[in-house]
């Protein structure tokens, strides 16, 4: 047979063949096939076994299961672990082994290719059942004689001499035809007619040797055994379990609350008529597939209804079938099937879909949205299915999150017109159109902007009745909570979905609705912080207004609206100017006037006449603290100051024009504005600035400032100005002043004695008398005849000590310096009269040739340049430099004890090693 085909309920089923041609002595001689982790084992009964990789099919590794008995023992069975890396082996005379498939496929690798289970062996025990499933190197096993083991393979896999850990878990009078262990669902034992089950509470925290050895069963059930030993009895695929009974297949699902009561049975009586019994059962998601004779049969676990029946025929004659095995590591998973001479494998296409409807049925939708490989539209049918079954039972939130899912279908309005039906269902609509604009690609703008709109509406909606609940129960606190959650709930909306808006749309929803605050939420989100600032301005709330203007930092939208948030609020408004750097205060000049302006009226009405002026505040902190030297800001701030009455101003505007404004403002201006606001203490330093003292000095005068006139006149450098302008205070003082006495001495004081009597004689009119002047005239004349002895005096001693230099040179021209036979050159030590030399005042004596090098090797720059210089110009010509030269410049200082040696302290010296190595301890 190559293959036969089924199909039923969109699953189909076809058998095909393995070709085995690579195996010479399989015919009647294959006594197992196990598949796992996408690995084929085909054991034979003369001990052969071979491995075979389904992704590289071509590939084979062969390896012969060592007998100890010839021809006598056979190979009976073989089981494999998930992870396809252990193989344990049975004989028929009950001997096991254990094979490590790296060990038969890897010749190079360090691990042995077989180990024997003596314990096992020396048990003379009939497996009959094996559960590997919860570890790759333990496993539980049950036997014909109603023994349960837990083996521990570790020792084995460490090293292939060892013995595996052997520990009996339980022990029944029949036969063991199931053990399963699992912490996710429970643990299974069948021991002859008998079902047990612990729950998963009982084997979360333990492991199998405690739960099956000391832990009593959760519960237990009783049906009738089947009378014949025919092959595998007992299967669990997950939480799903089948056993083979007497009577028919028993199915059961570990997640029921009570999986042995629930459990369904399938009779044979149920299956087509037969002469052979079900020799093996295995599970797929959602079919049960047997072994019946030369019958393959495929019944739907939910409907235990037959969907594919098979025979297999081979040469003509039907061929008996031995066992089943299935690859759960494949997706969907891989069944075979074996003969003693052939091998099977059963394809199932489509499983998932042939059980959707039923599924459904049975109300269980979050199972069939779960399945892989279901097409859209299926999932669609589903989604709308489900979401019927929550809307009958009135469960609006759950039956809107169904409806939404939908994915190709355009029933979203007709789906939405449903819920509109009744105002309760609100919330059940914002959730269908919420999750349909979730899922709605931005390719498709239109529909996203309707979508959006709709929620907004609709949240809208929600809140203004809301709204209308509380005004009639204000004290309700579960209504303002609920209004709180609404709030947040659109604002989180609204952030997620704001590109999908259409921003002109919603801001019409929303003002129609007269929501001003979600109004203004959503310019925030849009940063339309214009219509945000206006819309605070509008309510006055300065606060709000300042605080956005400082958050956003924004130049263009501070001098738009300065002048009414520095008029309605100037102290909070200089300080948040401040606090934004990128600020330019020019354009605000014209805010900061129309403050003034305000300012100035105010004060003339009486009213805030103790406030401050705030913008000649934020000017005075520009100019002083940010060193902004634009004119007009000083002129503005200097204007404000000269325009405002307060008695103290004038004083603070002369120290800003001789400080922080000297060379920023406008003189000419600022002249004008003070002698048109009479001050005149301003317009008298301003002409001193201008270098007019003379127009300074009249202005004083003719307003009685005669202390400002004086420091004027005390500031001039101008011998002649200063004492005409000195003659123009005396003519004014001499006049007011009826003391002549002292008024003559103030003034020649006071002008630092620019003023003499001489001149000041002439102002005095023809009725002051000698008297008057006497003490003035004497004090005169005695201050010239202390002049005259000074001057007398300092005569004297500058011929004293032209003698004493005369004297001091006829004293060098006689000086001269002996020195002793053999006497050696200070710096080289070298005997001196050999070479030219020089003998200083300081008593060192120096070659000429040494005096040169020391001045060379020193960091006197100019005195080096000067010397090469020397001896360049004698390189070209001898005569070209007079040897009186050189000597007066080698000799005019001492190069040990003079500034060339001195300057050189900084320099490191140069240690001889060798010396240095001799002081080394």
């Amino acid at each position: 047979m190559n293959g036969g085909k089924y199909r039923n309920d969109e699953m189909s089923c076809q058998v095909e063949h393995v070709s085995l041609k690579f195996i010479k002595e399989v015919r009647q001689n294959l006594c197992c096939l196990q598949v796992e982790n996408n690995t084929m084992f085909i054991a034979l009964k003369t001990g052969y076994l071979f491995i075979i990789d389904l992704d590289d099919p071509a590939t084979v590794h062969s390896f012969m299961v060592p007998m100890l008995v010839n021809n006598q023992e056979k190979l009976l069975q073989i089981w494999v672990n998930k992870q396809a890396s252990l193989v344990l082996f049975k004989t028929n005379f009950a001997k096991y082994y254990v094979g490590h498939v790296d060990g038969i496929v890897n010749s190079s690798s360090k691990s042995g290719k077989i180990s024997t289970l003596k314990k096992l062996n020396k048990k003379s025990c009939d497996i009959r059942t094996v559960d590997w499933g919860f570890s790759e190197t333990r496993l539980l096993i049950g036997t014909k004689e109603g023994k349960g083991y837990h083996i521990n393979l570790e020792p084995c896999v460490a090293n292939a001499s060892s013995d595996a850990q052997l520990t009996k878990v339980y022990n029944a009078v029949d036969n063991i035809d199931g053990i399963m262990f699992n912490k996710e669902y429970g643990a299974l034992l069948v021991a002859g007619s008998q079902i047990m089950f612990w729950d998963k509470a009982q084997v979360a925290d333990s492991d199998p040797i405690h739960v099956f050895s000391s832990v009593k069963p959760t519960a237990s059930e009783q049906y009738e055994q089947s009378d014949k030993e025919l092959g595998s009895r007992f299967y669990v695929s997950g939480s799903v379990f089948a056993w083979v009974t007497q009577s028919g297949i028993v199915l059961g699902d570990m997640r029921d609350k009570k999986p042995l009561l629930s459990a369904k049975v399938l009779l044979y009586m149920e299956l087509p008529a037969s002469t052979h019994r079900v020799k093996d059962v295995k599970l797929t998601n959602y079919h049960i597939i047997l072994l019946r004779g030369s019958e393959l049969i495929v019944v739907n676990q939910l409907t235990m209804k037959i969907v594919f029946q098979e025979s297999i025929f081979n040469s003509n004659d039907v061929e008996k079938l031995h066992s089943l095995a299935v690859d759960y590591s494949q997706s969907p998973p891989t069944i075979w099937c074996h003969s003693s001479s052939n091998v099977y494998e059963l394809v199932m296409k489509d499983e998932n879909k042939s059980v959707v409807k039923l599924l459904c049925d049975n109300g269980r939708f979050q199972e069939a949205l779960s399945l892989n490989d279901i097409p859209v539209a299926e999932k669609d049918y589903i989604h709308g299915l489900y979401g019927d079954f929550f809307y009958e039972k009135k469960d609006w939130v759950n039956a809107a999150q169904q409806y939404s899912q939908i994915r190709l279908s355009n029933s979203c309005g007709l789906t939405a017109l449903k819920f509109m039906k009744d105002a309760s269902q609100a919330e059940s609509l914002q959730k269908l159109l919420q999750i349909n604009l979730e899922n709605t690609k931005d390719v498709y703008q239109v529909k996203q902007v309707i979508l959006s709109s709709w929620i907004v509406h609709n949240y809208m909606n929600q809140l203004n009745n809301i709204d209308e609940k509380i005004s009639r129960d204000p004290s309700n606190e579960k209504l303002a909570n609920v209004k709180r959650v609404l709030v947040k709930d659109f604002e989180d909306f609204a952030r997620t979905n704001f590109n999908k808006f259409d921003r002109e749309t919603i801001y019409q929803i929303i003002s129609r609705q007269n929501r001003k605050k979600e109004l203004l939420f959503f310019a925030t989100l849009a940063e339309d912080y214009e219509y945000v600032l206006s819309y605070w301005i509008k309510l006055k709330n300065w606060y709000e207004s300042l605080k956005l203007l400082s958050l956003l930092q924004d130049p263009d939208l501070i001098y738009k609206y300065s002048s009414i948030l520095l008029i309605s609020s100037p102290d909070t408004t200089i300080n948040t100017w401040m606090q934004i750097s990128s600020l330019d205060p020019v354009p605000l000049i014209p805010a900061i006037l129309s403050y003034f302006t305000n300012y100035q009226k105010k004060k003339a009405e009486g009213v805030r006449s103790n406030s401050q002026n705030h913008g000649a505040n934020y000017l005075k902190w520009c100019i002083r603290d940010q060193h902004n030297s634009t004119p007009i800001i000083h002129n503005t701030f200097i204007y404000m100051m000269v325009v405002d009455k307060s008695n103290d101003k004038e004083q603070e505007t002369i120290q800003f024009l001789t400080g922080y404004s000297k060379n920023y403002f406008d003189k000419d201006f600022i002249l004008r504005l003070s002698l048109r606001y009479e001050r005149y203490a301003v317009a008298i330093c301003i002409y001193s600035e201008l270098s007019l003292f003379e127009d300074a000095v009249k202005l004083a005068l003719s307003h009685d400032m005669l202390a400002a006139a004086k420091g004027v006149a005390s500031m001039v450098e101008d011998k002649e100005l200063k004492k005409a302008l000195w003659l123009d205070i005396a003519a004014v003082v001499i006049k007011q002043d009826q003391d002549i006495k002292s008024t003559l001495t103030m003034l020649i004081q006071e002008s630092e004695n620019i003023l003499s009597i001489k001149e000041l004689l002439p102002l005095f009119d023809e009725f002051v008398t000698i008297a008057n002047l006497k003490e003035e005239l004497v004090r005169s004349l005695e201050k010239h005849s202390m002049q005259v002895t000074k001057l007398s005096q300092n005569i004297r001693d500058s011929l004293k000590i032209k003698n004493e230099i005369k004297n001091d040179i006829l004293l060098f021209k006689d000086r001269y310096e002996a020195l002793e036979p053999g006497v050696s050159c200070s710096y080289c030590s070298k005997p001196l009269q050999t070479r030219k030399f020089f003998v200083y005042p300081c008593g060192h004596s120096i070659n000429t040739d040494c005096i040169i090098k020391i001045i060379m090797s020193s960091n006197q720059f100019t005195l080096k340049v000067k010397i090469q210089n020397m001896q360049k110009q004698l390189s070209r010509d001898k005569n070209s430099v007079k040897p009186e030269e050189l000597d007066e410049l080698l000799s005019a200082q001492c190069p040990l004890c003079s500034e060339i040696t001195l300057n050189s302290i900084d320099e490191p010296w140069d240690l001889d090693q060798n010396a240095a190595a001799k002081w080394k301890l």
